[in-house]
């Protein structure tokens, strides 16, 4: 019989004790109630985790191949797949404004909004002056289920909705979602009832949105809000003037939160490309 060299190998098909090292979660998820029931077994597999944890040495951005063959059935091995796209960085709410105000025939001092088409512009020029760039075109569009924030009865109800994002970073996968006046009125539903007088809440609809997105791990993602600031009531000659400082108060409200998502990203050493 002639030796021959093996120039290729098959990968294995089954976990090898690199993988559990790397990914000490997926042993952890997986243990036999039989190793279990050994106390020799329990106490070196509670030592083997115990000692793994944050210690992971996968470099970023490699692909791992898992195959699932731990389980009691005899089903085909499912493949899992980990790689760049399961994410995630989702940035926490930077809170500038209250972002909370009502509009009707009651109100005394009236709010100020701001476009979607001005705060993105504001965000999105804030973010390329430090080197991070993102565009409005091919923006994903995510589905969440949400309370009816903006019906006016206190049954809490929840709704279907459906966002495009406002802005995309296709290389990196990140996402930027503005919650304006409008987006608000999408956690509504159609039995609601109708009041003379609406209130809002932009800032808690982005809390639930940042939440929702986290559940996901579709993408990396920052949620920014409408600060909504008011104009003086006790000043009605100068209502424009008035108008126009308290706008500008919510440019500088909504930068507030921009500035705050840059020096989060250079704390976390998070890039975007």
């Amino acid at each position: 019989m002639e030796i021959k060299t093996v120039n290729n190998s098959r990968q294995p098909n089954y976990p090898t004790i690199e993988l559990f090292v790397k990914y000490p979660e997926l042993l952890a998820r997986n243990i036999p109630s039989s190793w279990l029931k050994n106390k020799f077994v329990a106490t070196s597999l509670a030592a083997f985790l115990l000692s793994s944890c944050g210690t992971s040495t996968a470099q970023k951005g490699e692909g791992v191949e898992i195959v699932d063959t731990l389980g009691t059935n005899n089903s085909k091995p499912q493949e899992k797949k980990l790689d760049d796209s399961i994410v995630t960085n989702v940035a926490p709410v930077f809170a500038h404004g209250e972002g909370r105000g009502s509009i009707g025939c009651i109100v005394m001092s009236p709010p100020v909004f701001l476009s979607e088409d001005e705060a993105i512009k504001i965000i999105l020029d804030k973010l390329r002056a430090e080197g991070y760039n993102f565009n409005r075109e091919n923006s994903p569009t995510f589905s969440f289920t949400v309370p009816n924030l903006a019906n006016c009865g206190e049954e809490k109800k929840e709704t279907n909705i459906e966002l495009k994002m406002d802005a995309y970073n296709e290389n990196s996968k990140w996402v930027i979602q503005f919650i304006s006046t409008d987006v608000f009125y999408k956690f509504s539903t159609e039995d609601g009832c109708w009041s003379s007088v609406s209130r809002f809440d932009t800032k808690q609809a982005a809390e639930i949105i940042n939440e929702q997105l986290k559940k996901q791990k579709e993408t990396n993602a920052v949620v920014f809000y409408d600060p909504v600031t008011r104009i003086k009531s006790d000043d009605w000659k100068n209502y424009r003037k008035n108008e126009k400082v308290a706008k500008s108060e919510a440019k500088d409200l909504l930068l507030a939160q921009v500035n705050d998502f840059i020096n989060w990203l250079k704390t976390n050493n998070i890039t975007i490309k």
